[in-house]
């Protein structure tokens, strides 16, 4: 079928009053420091002139119960649909973007749950369906959830990672360990000896668990660092990622920034340039670490 011009500018105005008319069609959002749940749930990962004044994990603790419920209908919410099919007729790479886009909502409620902790509860019998998906990204995500909100101990899985025999066992499990952030501390010995493995899908996904769990500066990020100098480029951009993810400890690591801001990839320079405005955010409101 020929797209035209006309069948383009009819989508989006149906788009357009479909939007209008859900969005008048909703009662108002309680919101936190400013913000309704919708702008908490999809903040921006920009870096703001200002430091921030909470995380999306606080907000939607003090919004609950009303977040519960919100959060549910976008992890139930289909990642197919009428309208889904519509763009599909128009255009499969959108209609594929918006599959993503919809995965990628059901990730985040999932981790929110599981960030309000045990008052989620209720929404266990949700997210169980989840721990079998045949996306693994989602089965973590659920698994993750499930057992913030059960306060199941940790070191369970965190034993997972002496195994190195299959990679992609390895990285699932790396990846869901990292998703407890600094509570998953106790990981980090076994992710830098993961670092000094020769297989890059073990190490790559090493630095992300370190990353996400953003402790022990002074130890992780000097065997982070020398893989910025990478010829792998999907490594040079996990490493800056990573190094982006310690935050205000990043700050003595400037000249890596700068120097990455002349890599060859578009993504690592641009990640290097929201590292060196972080820097300054940080500097100028006086929340870099003490030595």
């Amino acid at each position: 079928m020929k797209i035209t011009s006309k069948r383009l500018g009819i989508a989006a105005a149906l788009a357009t009053l479909l939007g209008a008319a859900w969005l008048a069609g909703r009662s108002p959002e309680p919101s936190y420091q400013g913000r309704t749940m919708e702008k908490w749930f999809y903040l921006s990962l920009k870096i703001e002139a200002s430091a921030p004044t909470a995380t999306e994990q606080e907000a939607f603790r003090a919004l609950c119960p009303a977040a519960i419920p919100y959060l549910l209908e976008r992890l139930e919410r289909p990642t197919t649909g009428w309208g889904t099919r519509l763009l599909g007729r128009i255009s499969e790479p959108a209609s594929r973007a918006i599959r993503q886009s919809r995965e990628a909502w059901q990730h985040r409620a999932a981790y929110l749950l599981g960030e309000i902790g045990p008052a989620a509860a209720p929404t266990v019998p949700h997210l169980l369906p989840f721990t079998n998906s045949p996306n693994w990204g989602m089965r973590s995500a659920a698994t993750v959830a499930l057992m913030k909100i059960r306060q199941a101990p940790l070191d369970p899985l965190i034993v997972k990672l002496k195994d190195l025999s299959d990679s992609q066992t390895w990285l699932e499990n790396a990846i869901t360990v990292g998703q407890f952030g600094a509570a998953a501390e106790p990981a980090i010995p076994l992710l830098i000896d993961a670092l000094h493995q020769t297989n890059n899908i073990i190490q790559g996904h090493a630095i992300d668990a370190l990353g996400m769990i953003g402790r022990q500066p002074a130890r992780c990020l000097p065997e982070i660092l020398p893989f910025l100098n990478s010829p792998d480029t999907c490594m040079r951009q996990k490493t800056i990622g990573a190094l982006l993810s310690f935050g205000a400890n990043a700050v003595p690591y400037r000249k890596d920034f700068q120097q990455a801001l002349n890599d060859p990839d578009p993504w690592v320079r641009f990640q290097a340039g929201r590292g060196l405005k972080l820097i300054e955010v940080i500097e100028s409101a006086n929340l870099a670490p003490k030595n």
